[in-house]
């Protein structure tokens, strides 16, 4: 009699939760939407953002979490402060306070985000430049998420444009996530890594590639000559460079 009164009682609580929070969650399907496709790098403008304002208002103003509608008001806030970054025509300042405001209520409902973490720590430097106390922002989105491969490809450009600045683990990080994404195959974003803000940093990046196994490595450096550079990858014997490659 206990059990059946102890499971009616759940199911009614069951029934009145859905009541009550079917509607809600439903109306923020669109800022969900919206997330999704900026994270799939669907291009929407300022103004149309913009738009979405009441509604991340009113995400962000709910009284209890709900970890994807948070997450994605975040999302959404984020791309509103680098398009008003971008255009110039939008109070900056307010607009990645907002930012930095809906990226810490996204964590402190769903902490283990490493995109979240990573996107806290841009708006932070791109705010205030970079400074060493907000490295442990970076350093938590390694941990919540190493091997994530778009997070990854993001984050390794940007480690590797500030690399010189990077404490000693996060630099080690940076490296390891590189081998990562030649490991993965990710051959395109790696090469553009490498030539691009990798460029200076080279040398350690391509010996810490030992660790990777040789069919990427070779695949890596096939690639690299194909597009004219001469580098020396470990433990890949390079062809000649012809002027017809």
């Amino acid at each position: 009699m206990i059990i059946r009164i102890v499971c009616g009682v759940v199911a009614c609580a069951g029934i009145a939760w859905g009541i009550l929070i079917g509607p809600i969650v439903w109306n923020d399907k669109g800022v969900e939407d919206q997330a999704r496709d900026l994270i799939q790098r669907r291009q929407y403008s300022l103004s149309t953002l913009i738009q979405a304002t009441p509604e991340l208002e009113r995400i962000e103003q709910r009284g209890f979490c709900h970890p994807s509608a948070m997450r994605a008001a975040a999302i959404v806030r984020w791309r509103i402060a680098n398009l008003s970054l971008d255009s110039g025509g939008v109070d900056v300042d307010a607009q990645f306070s907002k930012a930095e405001y809906a990226l810490r209520q996204a964590l402190s409902c769903a902490p283990i985000d490493s995109y979240l973490w990573f996107a806290l720590f841009r708006a932070r430097t791109m705010q205030n430049g970079l400074s060493d106390a907000d490295f442990d922002l970076l350093r938590m989105s390694y941990q919540t998420g190493a091997n994530e491969g778009w997070v990854a490809i993001a984050r390794n450009r940007l480690a590797f444009t500030i690399f010189g600045r990077l404490p000693p683990d996060l630099a080690e990080s940076a490296l390891s996530e590189y081998d990562g994404i030649v490991r993965s195959g990710i051959y395109e974003e790696a090469i553009s890594i490498l030539t691009g803000p990798a460029w200076a940093w080279r040398e350690p990046l391509l010996a810490h590639l030992e660790a990777v196994p040789l069919i990427n490595r070779q695949v890596l450096s096939r690639g690299l000559i194909g597009l004219g550079y001469e580098i020396k990858i470990p433990g890949v014997e390079s062809p000649e460079i012809r002027p017809w490659n």
